[in-house]
Protein backbone atom coordinates (compact mmCIF):
# COMPACT_ATOMS: atom_id res chain seq x y z
CA UNK A 1 0.00 0.00 0.00
CA UNK A 2 2.99 2.08 1.18
CA UNK A 3 4.80 1.80 -2.12
CA UNK A 4 1.45 2.50 -4.23
CA UNK A 5 0.58 5.31 -2.46
CA UNK A 6 4.30 6.49 -3.38
CA UNK A 7 3.46 5.53 -7.27
CA UNK A 8 1.00 8.13 -6.55
CA UNK A 9 2.52 10.90 -5.46
CA UNK A 10 4.47 11.16 -8.12
CA UNK A 11 2.44 10.63 -11.01
CA UNK A 12 0.76 13.90 -9.04
CA UNK A 13 3.80 16.15 -10.28
CA UNK A 14 3.81 17.49 -13.22
CA UNK A 15 2.63 19.95 -15.92
CA UNK A 16 -1.25 19.42 -17.69
CA UNK A 17 -1.50 19.50 -20.65
CA UNK A 18 -5.45 20.18 -20.49
CA UNK A 19 -8.37 17.24 -21.21
CA UNK A 20 -7.64 17.50 -25.35
CA UNK A 21 -3.91 17.12 -25.05
CA UNK A 22 -3.92 20.47 -27.13
CA UNK A 23 -2.94 24.02 -25.91
CA UNK A 24 0.18 23.92 -23.60
CA UNK A 25 -0.32 24.98 -20.09
CA UNK A 26 1.56 24.43 -16.72
CA UNK A 27 -0.18 22.68 -13.99
CA UNK A 28 -3.50 24.24 -14.17
CA UNK A 29 -5.43 22.42 -10.88
CA UNK A 30 -8.89 22.38 -11.33
CA UNK A 31 -9.77 24.43 -8.43
CA UNK A 32 -7.41 27.66 -9.62
CA UNK A 33 -8.83 31.10 -10.60
CA UNK A 34 -5.56 32.43 -11.73
CA UNK A 35 -3.93 32.21 -15.05
CA UNK A 36 -1.62 29.41 -15.96
CA UNK A 37 1.19 30.20 -18.65
CA UNK A 38 0.14 29.21 -22.11
CA UNK A 39 1.23 29.74 -25.97
CA UNK A 40 4.22 31.97 -24.68
CA UNK A 41 5.24 33.97 -21.77
CA UNK A 42 4.21 37.37 -22.26
CA UNK A 43 0.50 38.35 -22.07
CA UNK A 44 -1.99 41.03 -21.60
CA UNK A 45 -2.03 40.71 -17.93
CA UNK A 46 1.47 41.34 -17.27
CA UNK A 47 2.15 43.59 -20.08
CA UNK A 48 5.54 42.25 -20.54
CA UNK A 49 6.76 40.07 -22.98
CA UNK A 50 10.31 38.32 -23.89
CA UNK A 51 9.11 37.13 -27.31
CA UNK A 52 11.23 38.55 -29.95
CA UNK A 53 12.97 41.46 -29.70
CA UNK A 54 11.83 42.53 -25.83
CA UNK A 55 13.47 42.00 -22.76
CA UNK A 56 12.43 42.13 -18.85
CA UNK A 57 11.38 44.83 -17.75
CA UNK A 58 13.42 46.30 -14.57
CA UNK A 59 12.69 49.98 -13.23
CA UNK A 60 15.14 49.56 -10.37
CA UNK A 61 17.95 50.53 -13.06
CA UNK A 62 20.82 49.03 -15.49
CA UNK A 63 20.55 45.82 -16.77
CA UNK A 64 24.36 45.51 -16.44
CA UNK A 65 25.31 42.45 -14.99
CA UNK A 66 26.85 42.73 -11.51
CA UNK A 67 30.40 42.54 -10.73
CA UNK A 68 31.46 38.65 -11.33
CA UNK A 69 34.27 36.20 -9.42
CA UNK A 70 35.82 33.27 -10.42
CA UNK A 71 33.27 30.72 -11.82
CA UNK A 72 33.74 27.17 -11.53
CA UNK A 73 35.40 25.20 -14.63
CA UNK A 74 33.70 23.28 -16.39
CA UNK A 75 32.35 20.01 -14.85
CA UNK A 76 34.82 16.80 -15.63
CA UNK A 77 35.24 16.46 -19.36
CA UNK A 78 32.45 14.56 -21.60
CA UNK A 79 31.50 10.81 -20.11
CA UNK A 80 31.26 9.97 -24.00
CA UNK A 81 34.88 11.46 -25.12
CA UNK A 82 33.84 13.41 -27.70
CA UNK A 83 31.35 15.56 -27.87
CA UNK A 84 28.72 15.39 -30.40
CA UNK A 85 27.85 18.42 -32.02
CA UNK A 86 24.24 19.49 -30.60
CA UNK A 87 21.81 21.79 -32.91
CA UNK A 88 18.94 23.51 -32.36
CA UNK A 89 16.12 21.55 -31.70
CA UNK A 90 14.53 17.86 -30.61
CA UNK A 91 17.69 15.41 -30.66
CA UNK A 92 19.44 12.51 -28.84
CA UNK A 93 22.22 13.09 -26.36
CA UNK A 94 24.58 10.71 -24.55
CA UNK A 95 25.03 11.22 -21.29
CA UNK A 96 26.34 8.66 -19.42
CA UNK A 97 25.89 5.79 -21.33
CA UNK A 98 22.13 6.58 -21.96
CA UNK A 99 20.32 8.26 -24.51
CA UNK A 100 18.67 11.30 -23.47
CA UNK A 101 16.18 13.63 -25.83
CA UNK A 102 17.21 16.83 -25.08
CA UNK A 103 15.78 20.33 -26.92
CA UNK A 104 18.07 23.03 -27.71
CA UNK A 105 16.73 26.80 -28.61
CA UNK A 106 19.52 28.29 -29.78
CA UNK A 107 19.87 33.02 -30.20
CA UNK A 108 21.02 33.91 -33.49
CA UNK A 109 24.60 33.87 -32.08
CA UNK A 110 25.16 31.08 -29.85
CA UNK A 111 28.80 31.73 -29.13
CA UNK A 112 29.51 32.97 -25.65
CA UNK A 113 25.42 32.95 -25.10
CA UNK A 114 24.17 32.26 -21.35
CA UNK A 115 22.66 29.32 -21.08
CA UNK A 116 19.14 28.26 -19.27
CA UNK A 117 18.42 24.35 -18.18
CA UNK A 118 14.44 23.81 -17.98
CA UNK A 119 13.13 20.88 -16.04
CA UNK A 120 9.58 19.70 -17.24
CA UNK A 121 7.07 18.24 -13.92
CA UNK A 122 6.57 14.32 -14.19
CA UNK A 123 4.00 13.46 -16.83
CA UNK A 124 5.20 16.33 -18.64
CA UNK A 125 6.67 16.15 -22.38
CA UNK A 126 9.70 18.13 -22.89
CA UNK A 127 7.72 19.87 -26.14
CA UNK A 128 4.63 21.18 -23.91
CA UNK A 129 7.38 22.42 -20.98
CA UNK A 130 9.71 24.27 -23.13
CA UNK A 131 6.10 25.60 -25.32
CA UNK A 132 4.58 27.03 -21.80
CA UNK A 133 7.40 28.35 -20.33
CA UNK A 134 8.21 30.46 -23.40
CA UNK A 135 11.86 28.68 -23.94
CA UNK A 136 12.11 30.80 -27.53
CA UNK A 137 11.49 34.29 -25.83
CA UNK A 138 14.28 33.79 -23.82
CA UNK A 139 16.49 32.97 -27.10
CA UNK A 140 15.40 36.29 -28.22
CA UNK A 141 14.87 38.80 -24.93
CA UNK A 142 17.84 37.38 -22.72
CA UNK A 143 19.88 35.70 -26.19
CA UNK A 144 20.20 32.79 -24.09
CA UNK A 145 20.52 28.96 -24.77
CA UNK A 146 17.75 27.25 -23.55
CA UNK A 147 18.43 23.31 -22.72
CA UNK A 148 15.29 21.15 -21.97
CA UNK A 149 16.09 17.70 -21.25
CA UNK A 150 13.80 14.52 -21.16
CA UNK A 151 13.85 12.47 -17.77
CA UNK A 152 15.62 9.22 -18.17
CA UNK A 153 13.32 6.71 -20.45
CA UNK A 154 12.27 3.02 -19.49
CA UNK A 155 12.23 1.69 -16.06
CA UNK A 156 9.23 1.62 -13.37
CA UNK A 157 8.03 5.39 -13.89
CA UNK A 158 9.48 8.66 -15.61
CA UNK A 159 11.04 10.60 -12.48
CA UNK A 160 14.23 13.01 -12.20
CA UNK A 161 16.38 11.64 -10.18
CA UNK A 162 16.64 13.45 -7.19
CA UNK A 163 17.01 10.94 -3.96
CA UNK A 164 13.34 10.18 -2.50
CA UNK A 165 11.71 6.90 -1.20
CA UNK A 166 11.11 5.78 -4.08
CA UNK A 167 15.23 5.47 -4.80
CA UNK A 168 18.24 7.49 -5.67
CA UNK A 169 19.42 7.81 -9.54
CA UNK A 170 20.65 11.37 -8.86
CA UNK A 171 24.11 10.41 -10.37
CA UNK A 172 22.73 9.72 -14.00
CA UNK A 173 20.59 13.08 -13.95
CA UNK A 174 23.85 14.73 -12.55
CA UNK A 175 25.74 13.11 -15.19
CA UNK A 176 23.11 14.50 -17.61
CA UNK A 177 24.23 18.15 -16.01
CA UNK A 178 27.48 17.92 -16.42
CA UNK A 179 27.48 16.20 -19.60
CA UNK A 180 25.35 18.75 -21.53
CA UNK A 181 27.48 21.60 -19.73
CA UNK A 182 30.27 20.39 -20.65
CA UNK A 183 29.70 20.04 -24.50
CA UNK A 184 27.79 23.55 -25.05
CA UNK A 185 31.00 25.14 -23.57
CA UNK A 186 33.38 22.83 -25.80
CA UNK A 187 30.95 24.22 -28.74
CA UNK A 188 29.56 27.60 -28.27
CA UNK A 189 32.04 28.86 -25.46
CA UNK A 190 29.10 29.58 -23.14
CA UNK A 191 28.47 32.61 -21.05
CA UNK A 192 29.93 30.16 -17.81
CA UNK A 193 29.35 33.38 -15.30
CA UNK A 194 25.42 32.83 -16.65
CA UNK A 195 24.27 29.07 -16.28
CA UNK A 196 20.41 29.25 -14.87
CA UNK A 197 18.58 26.52 -13.50
CA UNK A 198 14.51 26.62 -13.56
CA UNK A 199 11.92 23.61 -12.76
CA UNK A 200 8.50 23.23 -11.91
CA UNK A 201 6.71 20.72 -9.65
CA UNK A 202 9.03 17.69 -10.58
CA UNK A 203 11.50 19.38 -12.65
CA UNK A 204 11.51 22.06 -9.42
CA UNK A 205 12.46 19.11 -6.77
CA UNK A 206 15.67 18.17 -9.46
CA UNK A 207 16.57 22.18 -9.79
CA UNK A 208 16.25 22.13 -5.61
CA UNK A 209 18.62 19.16 -5.54
CA UNK A 210 20.78 20.07 -8.35
CA UNK A 211 21.38 23.90 -7.18
CA UNK A 212 22.68 21.95 -3.65
CA UNK A 213 24.55 19.75 -5.65
CA UNK A 214 26.25 22.25 -8.23
CA UNK A 215 26.40 25.71 -7.23
CA UNK A 216 29.57 25.90 -8.51
CA UNK A 217 28.50 26.21 -11.92
CA UNK A 218 24.96 27.94 -11.17
CA UNK A 219 24.49 31.55 -11.51
CA UNK A 220 20.67 31.75 -10.34
CA UNK A 221 18.02 29.01 -9.91
CA UNK A 222 14.33 29.15 -10.04
CA UNK A 223 12.18 26.75 -8.01
CA UNK A 224 8.39 26.90 -8.62
CA UNK A 225 7.04 24.37 -6.67
CA UNK A 226 9.97 22.76 -5.12
CA UNK A 227 11.68 22.87 -1.98
CA UNK A 228 13.30 19.84 0.76
CA UNK A 229 12.23 17.63 3.02
CA UNK A 230 10.07 18.65 5.79
CA UNK A 231 9.37 17.31 9.44
CA UNK A 232 6.82 14.61 9.80
CA UNK A 233 7.20 13.87 5.81
CA UNK A 234 9.09 10.30 6.48
CA UNK A 235 11.85 10.87 4.11
CA UNK A 236 9.80 11.26 0.76
CA UNK A 237 12.80 13.36 -0.66
CA UNK A 238 15.72 14.84 -0.16
CA UNK A 239 16.86 16.84 3.01
CA UNK A 240 18.50 20.19 2.92
CA UNK A 241 22.17 20.42 2.46
CA UNK A 242 24.04 23.81 2.16
CA UNK A 243 25.29 24.48 -1.10
CA UNK A 244 28.98 24.89 -1.53
CA UNK A 245 28.82 28.62 -3.80
CA UNK A 246 26.58 31.92 -2.78
CA UNK A 247 23.91 31.51 -4.83
CA UNK A 248 20.81 33.89 -5.51
CA UNK A 249 17.71 31.62 -5.83
CA UNK A 250 13.69 32.73 -6.62
CA UNK A 251 11.50 30.32 -4.93
CA UNK A 252 7.48 29.97 -5.27
CA UNK A 253 4.77 28.22 -4.30
CA UNK A 254 0.64 28.59 -4.84
CA UNK A 255 -0.26 28.84 -0.84
CA UNK A 256 -2.11 26.30 0.64
CA UNK A 257 -3.59 24.40 -1.72
CA UNK A 258 -0.67 23.71 -3.49
CA UNK A 259 0.16 20.07 -2.22
CA UNK A 260 -0.76 16.61 -3.25
CA UNK A 261 -2.77 14.41 -1.28
CA UNK A 262 -1.59 11.13 -0.18
CA UNK A 263 -3.05 7.57 1.17
CA UNK A 264 -0.37 8.03 4.12
CA UNK A 265 1.05 11.88 3.99
CA UNK A 266 0.52 14.88 2.13
CA UNK A 267 3.34 16.64 0.15
CA UNK A 268 2.63 20.19 1.46
CA UNK A 269 4.98 22.78 -1.14
CA UNK A 270 4.56 25.49 0.36
CA UNK A 271 6.23 24.36 3.60
CA UNK A 272 8.71 22.40 1.65
CA UNK A 273 9.64 26.00 -0.52
CA UNK A 274 9.55 28.10 2.81
CA UNK A 275 11.65 25.43 4.47
CA UNK A 276 14.37 25.67 1.86
CA UNK A 277 13.91 29.85 1.54
CA UNK A 278 14.22 29.47 5.32
CA UNK A 279 17.44 27.38 4.98
CA UNK A 280 19.06 29.25 2.22
CA UNK A 281 18.68 32.59 3.99
CA UNK A 282 20.23 31.37 6.98
CA UNK A 283 23.48 30.22 5.30
CA UNK A 284 23.93 33.49 3.93
CA UNK A 285 22.24 32.86 0.43
CA UNK A 286 19.96 35.17 -1.30
CA UNK A 287 16.35 34.28 -1.68
CA UNK A 288 13.21 35.90 -3.00
CA UNK A 289 9.79 34.38 -2.02
CA UNK A 290 6.89 34.52 -3.99
CA UNK A 291 3.07 33.04 -3.04
CA UNK A 292 0.91 33.73 -5.49
CA UNK A 293 -1.58 31.89 -4.05
CA UNK A 294 -3.15 29.47 -7.11
CA UNK A 295 -2.23 25.98 -6.51
CA UNK A 296 -0.27 23.78 -8.43
CA UNK A 297 0.83 25.81 -11.47
CA UNK A 298 2.62 29.09 -12.56
CA UNK A 299 1.39 32.43 -13.28
CA UNK A 300 2.15 34.61 -15.98
CA UNK A 301 3.49 37.54 -13.66
CA UNK A 302 5.62 35.31 -11.94
CA UNK A 303 7.22 33.52 -14.59
CA UNK A 304 8.15 37.15 -16.08
CA UNK A 305 9.85 38.09 -12.95
CA UNK A 306 11.63 34.86 -12.63
CA UNK A 307 13.11 35.90 -15.71
CA UNK A 308 14.26 39.08 -14.92
CA UNK A 309 15.50 37.59 -11.63
CA UNK A 310 17.63 35.43 -13.89
CA UNK A 311 19.15 38.58 -15.85
CA UNK A 312 20.09 40.50 -12.60
CA UNK A 313 22.30 37.67 -11.59
CA UNK A 314 25.68 36.41 -12.81
CA UNK A 315 28.17 34.05 -10.89
CA UNK A 316 29.71 36.66 -8.32
CA UNK A 317 30.77 36.89 -4.62
CA UNK A 318 29.11 40.10 -3.97
CA UNK A 319 25.65 41.35 -2.98
CA UNK A 320 22.64 40.59 -4.94
CA UNK A 321 21.30 43.92 -7.47
CA UNK A 322 18.17 43.03 -5.39
CA UNK A 323 19.56 43.29 -2.05
CA UNK A 324 18.20 47.07 -2.12
CA UNK A 325 14.82 46.17 -3.35
CA UNK A 326 12.46 44.62 -5.87
CA UNK A 327 11.65 46.47 -8.96
CA UNK A 328 8.05 46.83 -10.33
CA UNK A 329 8.27 43.68 -12.57
CA UNK A 330 7.97 41.76 -9.45
CA UNK A 331 4.14 41.07 -8.05
CA UNK A 332 3.22 42.17 -4.82
CA UNK A 333 2.97 38.63 -3.75
CA UNK A 334 6.78 38.51 -4.06
CA UNK A 335 9.21 39.65 -1.40
CA UNK A 336 12.72 39.36 -0.45
CA UNK A 337 13.00 36.94 2.15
Amino acid sequence: MFWLALLSLFWGFGCDTGSDGGSASVGEDAGATGPAIGGGVGDAQTGVSLDAGSSPEDTAGSSDPPATGMVAASPNPYSGGACPELSAGLQTFQAAGTAREVDLKLPANPSGAPVVFMWHGLGDTIANFSNAMGAGGLTTGLGAIVVTPGVLPGGLMALWGFPSALGDSSATDLGLFDDLLYCLDQQFDIDNERVYSVGFSGGALWTSYLLMQRSEYLAAALVFSGGVNIPGSQGLIFDYETPLHPLPVMLAHGGATDVYNMVVAQLEFQKMVELMADSLVADGHFAVLCDHGQGHTITSPLLTAGYSFLQNHAYADVESPLASGLSAVYPSFCAIH
